[in-house]
């Protein structure tokens, strides 16, 4: 739901500090790499029920393997993100048309957002399927309250153009990708306690 907010929130946010204009080459950028936020999505779903089950029966040796190749998968996710971002404007000629074109800012912007999107769902994927969300939701309502003032600041302060809203989005995950990960370290390794086990 968080996520849903953040979006919507960065296309109002376009169309009032800049122009409706950038929204559509805001939309267009993303659209486009979210290819690969799908196709990870499409990898990580099975996980879920796996991690659900390999936690219930204390196989801790297969958890930390499979997180390993999913590790794997996001580095390799890195890696076709750099490729479509060298062929992002040629592409995107091709999809749409001469007319919008995709400042190098913004692409890397939207690239960093969709890493660390793909990253915090490898650890969402194990933390919800152990039942240990309770700091997941205290993160997201923490990233829904900081993401607009950021935004604003990137934009005000620092005078960053369009792609100060995917790179507040990306600051702002980070917070999660960073307390979500030591989380699964302290319950992998059996020693979470308080909000950690929760």
């Amino acid at each position: 739901i968080i996520s849903l907010i953040i979006f919507q929130t960065d296309n109002i946010l376009i169309a009032q500090l800049f122009s409706p204009a950038d929204v559509t080459n805001f939309n267009v950028a993303y659209k486009y790499y979210s290819i690969i936020t799908i196709l990870f999505t499409i990898v990580l779903t099975p996980y879920w029920t796996a991690f659900t089950e390999a936690y219930h029966i204390k196989d801790y040796e297969w958890v930390e393997k499979s997180m390993k190749e999913l590790y794997k998968y996001w580095v390799l996710s890195i890696v076709i993100l750099v490729v479509m971002l060298c062929f992002a404007n040629y592409i995107i000629e091709l999809w749409v048309g001469n007319r919008i074109k995709i400042s190098l800012n913004l692409s890397i912007a939207i690239c960093c957002y969709v890493a660390i999107s793909n990253w915090n769902g490898i650890l969402a994927s194990f933390l919800n399927g152990v039942g240990k969300i309770r700091l997941q939701i205290y993160t997201a309502i923490t990233v829904g309250l900081i993401n607009i003032p950021l935004s604003f600041f990137l934009v005000k302060i620092l005078n960053w153009g369009i792609y100060a809203m995917p790179a507040a989005n990306f600051i702002s995950l980070s917070l999660g990708a960073i307390l979500c990960f030591i989380q699964y370290r302290k319950i992998i390794r059996n020693d979470a306690q308080g909000i950690w086990n929760k």
